[in-house]
C-alpha cells in the first residue's frame, strides 16, 4: 500500500500537516459525540410546547426524585455517551501538551462542569418531548461517564494514540 493511497482512503485522521491523529480531530469528534447524544435523547422530535416555569419546576422534581438508579442498563448507556465527550475533549486540549498536574486539574475544573451542565440540558430540554423519559440519574451517569474520559485520557491517552500514530505511519509505506 503506497503513502498516496492511505492519505486518500483516511484524509479525515490527517487534518494538521504531518501529524496523524491532530488534536483538531479530537475536538470534532467530543463535537460529534454532543450531537449524538441530543439527537438519540430527543428522537422523535415530536416538539411540544411547555411553560418554562412549568418545565423549571418538573426539573427541579425530577432531579430531587428520579436521581436514583432505575435501571442499570439505561445508567450504563448514559455513562458510555459520556465517556468519549471527556476523552474527547481532554484530547482537545491536552494531546502533544507537556503533561503535569496543573494542567490537567486546570482543564478538568475547566471543561468538566461544562459536561454536567450538557447533560442536565440534554435532560431538560427532554421534558418539551413527550414520550421521552427525564431523570437525575441520566445527569449523573453521563457526568461520571465524562470524567471517566477525562481520567482515562490522562492515564493512557496520549500513550495511545501515540502508539496508534506510530502503527498507522503513512511514511514507513
Amino acid at each position: 500500500m503506497n503513502t498516496d493511497r492511505l492519505r486518500r482512503e483516511f484524509p479525515w485522521m490527517k487534518l494538521n500537516g504531518d501529524t496523524f491523529l491532530p488534536r483538531r480531530l479530537f475536538g470534532w469528534v467530543a463535537l460529534g459525540v454532543a450531537l449524538f447524544t441530543l439527537y438519540g435523547s430527543y428522537v422523535p422530535f415530536h416538539f411540544q410546547p411547555r411553560d418554562f416555569g412549568e418545565a423549571v419546576g418538573s426539573f427541579r422534581w425530577v432531579l430531587e426524585n428520579r436521581s436514583g438508579i432505575q435501571s442499570r442498563s439505561d445508567f450504563l448507556a448514559n455513562f458510555a455517551l459520556g465517556v468519549p465527550l471527556g476523552f474527547g475533549l481532554f484530547a482537545w486540549r491536552l494531546l502533544d501538551r507537556q503533561p503535569n498536574r496543573l494542567n490537567f486539574v486546570g482543564t478538568f475544573v475547566m471543561l468538566w462542569p461544562w459536561c454536567v451542565g450538557f447533560a442536565a440540558l440534554v435532560e431538560f430540554g427532554q421534558l418539551y418531548f413527550p414520550g421521552r423519559t427525564c431523570s437525575g440519574s441520566d445527569v449523573l451517569a453521563q457526568s461520571l461517564g465524562s470524567a471517566f474520559g477525562m481520567s482515562l485520557f490522562i492515564i493512557v491517552g496520549q500513550k495511545a494514540i501515540d502508539r496508534t500514530r506510530v502503527l498507522f505511519n503513512h511514511d514507513r509505506y
